[in-house]
């Protein structure tokens, strides 16, 4: 028996910016599982980096600037690629979109 798979039965792990789909889970709680992980991974990368700041200092930063991982479907991902595209040619006068 054929089943097919849905894009959005289908998650993805995104940041705002990111044209990258990397991996693909067949389950939600897999990549919100992934998605923790690379989120604390990220802190303590930027923790790292930023040891001269003041734990106010970075948690500030964090909100401010920390890459947000989050898990959308497959199909909100494509969406999302297709949006920065089109504003990456608009931003450099490009109609070719």
């Amino acid at each position: 028996m054929d089943k097919k798979i849905s894009t959005q039965e289908l998650f993805v792990i995104k940041t705002p910016t990111s044209t990258d789909i990397c991996i693909v889970y067949t389950s939600k709680s897999d990549a919100e599982e992934v998605c923790e992980r690379l989120k604390e991974e990220s802190y303590q990368y930027y923790r790292k980096i930023h040891k001269n700041m003041s734990d106010d200092e970075f948690e500030a930063y964090m909100k401010t600037w920390s890459p947000k991982h989050r898990v959308v479907t497959l199909y909100d991902a494509i969406d999302e690629v297709i949006d920065c595209i089109k504003d990456e040619y608009s931003s450099h006068g490009n109609p070719g979109y």
